[in-house]
């Protein structure tokens, strides 16, 4: 009868497993391994083990050596300098109305903002009163100008002409 093999060579289990002489398979090994050959294995794969053990440790050695850092070029160069703390706002509160007294101290004074040119800080409401009493600046007009319809609507307005200048308010352009 002949042996039942699979594509690898092996019996297919639960089929008729005979050696080749017609007797019944024991289902075990029946020769022994070669002994003689395992340990060489053994043997060898200990040597390859041995070297690589003593290669990386001589590598290690080399690198720690080869790899040391230099002295320090000065005798600062180890001292660690911490970076200043953050600024944080402890009291926000506190700061705000500080802020808000500084500008309110700003709008509501007299002060010189620049002694030399003569000009002055007035407080915001004496600012508004003087411009009501002396009106804003008005630029010069042209000879070839109709002035008796500017005359007229500056009367309709209360006696107040106001022309927009490049200046800003408060700038020496403006007179």
């Amino acid at each position: 009868m002949p042996l039942n093999l699979d594509n690898t060579g092996l019996s297919v289990p639960g089929q008729d497993d005979r050696t080749p002489g017609g007797a019944p398979s024991p289902g075990y090994e029946t020769r022994d391994a070669n002994t003689r050959a395992i340990l060489f294995f053994l043997v060898a794969l200990l040597v390859a083990l041995l070297l690589t053990l003593f290669a990386v440790r001589g590598l290690f050695r080399y690198f720690a050596v080869a790899l040391r850092e230099p002295g320090a070029a000065s005798s600062f160069a180890e001292v660690r300098q911490l970076p200043a703390g953050p600024e944080l706002q402890v009291n926000p509160r506190k700061d705000l109305i500080e802020i808000q007294d500084s500008q309110l101290q700003v709008l509501e004074t007299y002060a010189w903002e620049d002694r030399k040119a003569g000009i002055v800080r007035v407080p915001i409401d004496r600012a508004m009163e003087l411009l009501l009493q002396k009106g804003l600046p008005v630029l010069p007009l042209d000879k070839g100008q109709d002035t008796s319809s500017d005359t007229s609507a500056s009367q309709k307005a209360g006696g107040v002409s106001a022309v927009m200048s490049a200046g800003t308010p408060g700038s020496k352009d403006n007179n």
